[in-house]
């Protein structure tokens, strides 16, 4: 995986699956009714402990941490760490936070947040006040229940269904740094009126999805920010049916099923590493897209072959402009990018400065399979095919039409003719459906 700066400790992130106290009792806590002098708090920093919260993660902490939210609209929301020094785990099953609120963890240990619901979202930030502020949680570890049933770590704006939140409710301008989302079913849900959210030196893994934009929210999506995060290991890391803006830089997406999926997505990219054994880093299978990137690295790793394109794309209508990538693949892959339209639309395709490396080879550079129509262009970079020789060439047929190769054994070849082995001449091959010719 490839790996960028967090203040996350190891030993945080290497305990999430092992036994901890906080895991070891399902008893339920009566929280102290705070006192007078506690609701009197000015703004400021506010102790959840001192509201009964329990560090040990032994009880139940949902009540005391919502009633310390409940008293304070304004602030940050301390979570320490336990007696002995350990980090904080504090049990809960969903809390509402305000976006006027911002919750905290140590800066040197993090405060784990352990969700035990498996249908709820553990933690909701939402506020019927549009009026722009910007809260957040930082140094906070997230941790689900697993993958199964609908659980949601974060969930952020109003609830088309009324169900979370209010349906008009907001969650914009949110900070999260340091932020750790990890054994839920959807890690990151976005709701209504939720848009300038940043993520900063986060990490979401382990989820169903790590990140969903899901299809029927509304004026969400405007400039979501993702930097120096880490999404991998989940089912599909950003899921986009609800046409967000997100813009992600020096960022990597590791070892998800599939790296970006969705129905109306609109990606860009600087400076990020895609890695994964199998499968799509882009998959489309309907919608529109847009996709502007530049600076990337496209690892496919593994030992099998695969006839999945890194980038694949079945869209209504498709923008597509990749400037500087870095193409390595350690087995066959029938495609680096595959656009079959919908609707007979053409895709608009500008390829620059793309480079392979690897023991693999990629077929096809790019592959428009129902419209040739489509604008493609490849400027200012290179092609490199691995080399092989001309006995071990796939057959030419109508399969393989278009595809090109390189061999390094080809004898006296000419242009457009039969190319022959036995000879010392390297030269790019073409299939054109019935043999393969020298170019």
């Amino acid at each position: 995986m490839h790996k960028f700066r967090t203040r996350l400790a190891a030993s945080l992130i290497a305990g999430l699956t092992a036994g901890a106290s906080g895991t070891c009792s399902a008893q339920a806590q009566t929280t102290p009714v705070a006192s007078e002098a506690l609701r009197g708090q000015s703004s400021g920093i506010v102790n959840v402990v001192a509201y009964g919260a329990d560090p040990t993660g032994r009880t139940d902490s949902t009540a005391a941490i919502q009633a310390a939210l409940d008293a304070h609209r304004y602030g940050a929301f301390e979570f320490p760490a336990q007696p002995n020094g350990a980090p904080g785990i504090y049990r809960i099953s969903s809390i509402k936070v305000l976006k006027t609120q911002r919750l905290e963890g140590p800066e040197t240990t993090a405060a784990r947040l352990s969700c035990i619901s498996q249908s709820a979202a553990c933690v909701v930030i939402s506020d019927p006040d549009r009026s722009y502020t910007a809260g957040g949680l930082d140094n906070i570890a997230i941790q689900g229940p697993g993958t199964a049933g609908g659980s949601i770590g974060l969930y952020l704006g109003g609830d088309p269904k009324d169900v979370i939140s209010g349906h008009g409710n907001f969650a914009d301008g949110e900070v999260f740094g340091n932020l750790l989302v990890s054994g839920f079913h959807i890690g990151v849900s976005f709701g209504n009126n939720a848009w300038a959210d940043r993520f900063e030196g986060s990490l979401i893994m382990g989820n169903g999805t790590g990140i969903d934009a899901p299809l029927g929210i509304s004026d969400s999506g405007e400039a979501t920010a993702i930097t120096d995060s880490t999404i991998a290991n989940n089912g599909v890391g950003i899921e986009d049916d609800a046409g967000f803006e997100f813009l992600v830089t020096n960022s990597a997406l590791d070892y998800n099923r599939t790296g970006v999926a969705g129905g109306r997505i609109n990606f860009f990219a600087s400076n990020v590493h895609f890695e994964q054994s199998t499968g799509n880093f882009v998959f489309a299978p309907y919608g529109t897209v847009n996709l502007l990137m530049d600076n990337i690295t496209f690892l496919l790793g593994g030992t099998k072959g695969s006839d999945a394109s890194m980038i694949g794309l079945w869209p209504q209508g498709a923008n597509v402009k990749i400037d500087g990538a870095s193409i390595w693949s350690n087995h066959p892959v029938a495609n680096f990018l595959f656009i079959d339209p919908h609707a007979g639309r053409a895709p608009r395709v500008v390829l620059t400065g793309i480079g392979g490396n690897g023991n693999g080879k990629i077929r096809n550079l790019t592959n428009e399979a129902t419209q040739p129509a489509g604008q493609v262009g490849l400027r200012g970079g290179f092609i490199r095919l691995p080399l092989t020789t001309v006995g071990s060439l796939p057959a030419c047929d109508r399969a393989t039409e278009g595809e090109m190769d390189a061999v390094s054994d080809a004898e006296m070849p000419r242009y457009n003719i039969i190319v022959k082995g036995g000879g010392k001449v390297s030269v790019p091959v073409y299939c054109n459906g019935s043999a393969w010719t020298a170019r």
